[in-house]
C-alpha cells in the first residue's frame, strides 16, 4: 500500500506532528461525547443492538451490550471510537504525508476532510470511521495479496462494515475498482468479469438482508427495554430508533424536503467544490495509473456514482461529502504514478527571496483554505456552509478591543 509513497525526513516529522494533534482532538472529543450522554444522536446509533432480534447497524452495540457486565458500555463505546479515530486518521495522515504536494497538503488541512469532525462534534463517534477503516484495510490487502485472496479479505471486511452501518455497501465498489485496477491488468478479461459478478452478488445479498431486517418497531422497543434493564438511562428512542423504524420512502421524502431548500443545497454544492479542488490538484501532479480496460474504467465510474447513493436516503450530506472525499483521495494516492525521478517537495527554511515568497504564499493559502469555511454534517432549512475559525478569531480580537 505504501510502496509508491515517497518518504522524506520532513514528511515524517509533519506526519508525527499531525498524528499527535489528531489523537489529541480524538481524546478531547471523546470526553465531550461521553459528557453529552445520552442526548446526542450518536449515542442512540452506537447502542443499537440485537437485544430485540437482528437489526441493521447493531454490531457494535451488541458487542458493548455483551461486555457490559465487565466493562461499562458507555466507556467501551466512547474509547472504542477514540481509538478508531486515532488509528484511522493516523493511517490517512501517513498516506497524505507520503504523497506531499500542494494538493495533498491542502487536503490535510481541509475542513471537509480530517478537520470535519473537529469542526462539528455531531459528526464525531459516528460509524463512518469503521467504514473508513475497512476501506484502508482492503487497500492494504489488495496491495499485499494475490487477487482472489484480496477479494475474499475485502468481502469479509465489508461484511463487518455493513453490519456496523449499511452505507458500507456504497463504498465497497471503490475497493473493487481498486482491486481491478491493481490486479486486473495482469489477468484475463474473464477474471475481471468474475470479480465484478461476485462483487455484485455479494452486494445484492447483503442489501437484501439489511432490507429484510431493517428494524421492525417491536424489535426496537424490545431492544430499548433490554438496554434499560442494564442501564436505566440508556437509549433515547427519539433518535436512531425512530430512523430505523422509518421506511425507505419516508427517508427519501425527508431528503427531498431538504434538497428543495436553496441555501442548504447551495451550501453543500460549494463545500463539494472546496473539498475536491485539492484532490484534483493532487491528481494533476500525481496522475493515477489506471487500467486501460474499458471494463475496469466502467467499474470505476460505477464506484464513483455509488458514492452518491447514501445522500438519496439521508440528509447528512456533510458526512457523505467527507466520506466521498476521503475515499477518492485514498484511491488516487494508492494508484498514483511512481515519482522515482521527480524531486520530492522539501520543507526547508527559505534561502533566498524567491523561497521566502513561495513559503509565504503556501502559508497564506493554507490558512485561508483551512480557516475560512466549514461544513455541517446535517443542515435543515439553513445554509450548510459556515464561516471557519479564522472569522471567529477576528471576531474575538474585535471584542477584546
Amino acid at each position: 500500500m505504501f510502496a509508491r509513497f515517497h518518504w522524506t525526513r520532513e514528511g515524517l516529522i509533519l506526519a508525527a506532528v499531525a498524528i499527535s494533534v489528531s489523537t489529541y482532538f480524538a481524546v478531547i472529543q471523546g470526553e465531550a461525547f461521553l459528557r453529552n450522554y445520552p442526548d446526542v444522536y450518536g449515542w442512540s446509533e452506537l447502542m443499537l443492538s440485537y437485544g430485540g432480534g437482528f437489526v441493521r447497524r447493531g454490531l457494535l452495540g451488541e458487542i458493548a451490550y455483551q461486555l457490559h457486565p465487565f466493562v461499562d458500555a458507555r466507556l467501551f463505546l466512547t474509547w472504542l471510537m477514540v481509538v478508531l479515530y486515532a488509528l484511522v486518521y493516523a493511517a490517512i495522515i501517513l498516506v497524505i504525508c507520503g504523497n506531499l504536494n500542494l494538493g495533498s497538503w491542502l487536503f490535510l488541512l481541509s475542513p471537509g476532510a480530517l478537520l470535519f469532525t473537529v469542526n462539528d462534534l455531531g459528526a464525531f463517534a459516528r460509524k463512518d470511521i469503521v467504514l473508513l477503516g475497512a476501506f484502508l484495510l482492503s487497500l492494504l490487502a489488495i496491495r499485499s495479496m494475490k487477487g482472489g485472496a484480496a477479494l475474499a479479505v475485502t468481502m469479509m471486511l465489508y461484511v463487518i462494515a455493513t453490519l456496523t452501518h449499511e452505507t458500507a455497501l456504497a463504498y465497497f465498489p471503490m475497493a473493487v475498482a481498486f482491486l481491478l485496477n491493481t490486479h486486473g491488468q495482469q489477468r484475463s478479461g474473464l477474471w475481471s468479469q468474475m470479480v465484478i459478478a461476485t462483487s455484485a452478488a455479494f452486494t445484492l445479498a447483503l442489501a437484501g438482508i439489511i432490507y429484510i431486517y431493517r428494524g421492525a418497531p417491536e424489535r426496537i422497543a424490545l431492544m430499548v427495554e433490554r438496554w434499560q434493564e442494564r442501564i436505566p438511562s440508556a437509549f433515547d428512542p427519539a433518535y436512531a430508533a425512530e430512523y430505523l423504524g422509518r421506511g425507505v420512502g419516508g427517508n427519501f421524502m425527508a431528503v427531498l424536503n431538504d434538497a428543495l431548500y436553496p441555501p442548504t443545497i447551495a451550501g453543500y454544492a460549494a463545500a463539494a467544490v472546496l473539498l475536491f479542488v485539492p484532490i484534483a490538484a493532487f491528481a494533476a501532479y500525481r496522475p493515477p495509473q489506471l487500467s486501460q480496460s474499458k471494463l475496469h474504467r466502467l467499474a470505476l465510474i460505477a464506484a464513483l456514482l455509488a458514492l452518491l447513493t447514501p445522500g438519496l436516503l439521508a440528509s447528512d450530506w456533510g458526512r457523505y461529502l467527507y466520506m466521498a472525499g476521503l475515499h477518492v483521495f485514498l484511491f488516487l494516492a494508492c494508484m498514483a504514478s511512481p515519482r522515482d525521478h521527480e524531486p520530492a517537495p522539501r520543507l526547508t527554511l527559505p534561502r533566498n527571496a524567491q523561497d521566502a515568497a513561495t513559503l509565504s504564499l503556501w502559508i497564506m493559502l493554507s490558512v485561508c483554505y483551512a480557516g475560512m469555511w466549514r461544513i455541517l454534517h446535517w443542515a435543515h432549512q439553513v445554509s450548510a456552509l459556515h464561516r471557519g475559525f479564522l472569522f471567529d478569531l477576528i471576531d474575538n480580537i474585535g471584542k477584546a478591543q
